[in-house]
């Protein structure tokens, strides 16, 4: 993630702290860890997510849409999976949260479905800083 670009934005939704990439050798103490709360969305080898345990403080949670960050029991630190899943009542849910003001989304841009395929290839490549509303003719 470009912390820089996207940090304002991660503080208005709550975040105390956004970092950039890690260097996941340093450990925690290098980016004023451990931490309560870790969110990863960067995709990364399992052991690389291995090492974001130690990152989340004692009593903390890890939680990743880019894989598994395993927990650790004898700390208290859970993992969290963050998926995706088609669910219509869920759905419903979020959206009347958002009507009401309880939950915001970041709509970085409205493309016609015609460039369907360049959002997936951008997304890949983790070009998107938000989400993309894909318009219907």
């Amino acid at each position: 993630m470009d912390a820089p670009r996207h940090a304002d934005r991660l503080r208005g939704y709550g975040a105390d702290r956004v970092t950039g990439p890690l260097d996941l050798t340093a450990g925690p103490g290098a980016v004023g860890g451990p931490f309560q709360v870790v969110v990863n969305h960067v995709r990364v080898a399992p052991e690389e997510l291995a090492r974001l345990t130690e990152y989340a403080a004692d009593g903390g949670v890890s939680a990743s849409t880019a894989g598994p960050i395993p927990e650790d029991p004898a700390r208290g630190v859970r993992g969290a999976s963050l998926w995706v899943r088609s669910d219509g009542a869920q759905l419903a849910g979020l959206v009347a949260k958002v009507d009401a003001g309880r939950l915001r989304v970041h709509v970085a841009a409205h493309r016609p479905v015609v460039e369907l395929a360049a959002v997936h290839e951008e997304a890949g490549a983790g070009l998107l800083p938000g989400k993309t509303v894909v318009l219907a003719p």
